[in-house]
């Protein structure tokens, strides 16, 4: 594999991973691809020479390994690498819609790891994570989301309204960093339209926070009603 190949493998690998629970997801398939064999933490494990093998976490954190087939000269030793299955980001709070001036809508988030805040503004977000849905035959399960377009952005000032902006400006996390998020084809009332989407309406489920209105209404999964979403 040359390095464009490379690059383009890691680009893809990239927009298949927008949250640590897509990242996980994705190293599984290429484990699996690869002739891993999948363990399951709380069972006890049956591990040969040779094998190959990983467990997960949550979701959230995966470990692999492959076992030695014979001992080196000097005795025994791992050889490991570690990396992050995360990255800083704005989290989505449960109960996440916060109502802005002129009917504009916002959604209440969290800082979470090093984030350079100011690069976060003025470029277009999505929404991803993991839901938990009920399904039509009563079980709860999780699934993994992502949205397929920009939902939200959070607007810089412009310069007539703060001069000073160029000489530095202090972000606080609990105001400015809160994205104004497109409502886009969701109505207030709680229903998305055909006429203004140009798709069948999906009943939307009240009181849930938008992020999970929006999922439900364009990425309803085959199981699953609009009102057996719960949880982003």
């Amino acid at each position: 594999m040359n390095d464009l190949d490379l690059a383009r493998e890691l680009c893809a690998f990239i927009e298949k991973s927008p949250t640590a629970f897509h990242t996980v997801a994705t190293i599984s398939e290429y484990l699996d691809k690869a002739g891993f064999r999948r363990l399951c933490e709380g069972d006890a494990w049956s591990v040969a020479p040779g094998d190959a093998c990983y467990v997960t976490r949550n979701n959230s954190s995966l470990i692999a390994f492959k076992a030695g087939t014979a001992l080196p000269e000097d005795g025994t030793r791992f050889q490991m690498a570690v990396v992050h299955s995360d990255s800083p980001m704005l989290k989505v709070k449960h109960n996440s819609e916060l109502d802005g001036p002129q009917e504009t809508l916002r959604l209440d988030v969290e800082t979470y790891g090093g984030m350079i805040d100011g690069t976060w503004l003025d470029r277009p977000l999505g929404v991803a994570g993991r839901v938990m849905v009920r399904t039509e035959d009563g079980r709860v399960e999780s699934r993994l989301v992502a949205s397929d377009r920009d939902v939200a952005l959070i607007p810089n000032v412009a310069i007539h309204q703060m001069r000073e902006i160029n000489k530095g400006r202090e972000l606080n996390r609990q105001i400015d960093l809160c994205p104004i998020f497109s409502a886009g084809a969701l109505e207030r009332g709680g229903r998305r339209t055909a006429q203004n989407t140009g798709h069948p309406a999906h009943p939307v489920p009240e009181g849930r926070g938008l992020p999970v209105a929006l999922i439900a209404a364009e990425k309803l999964v085959p199981g699953v009603a609009a009102e057996g979403y719960r949880h982003l």
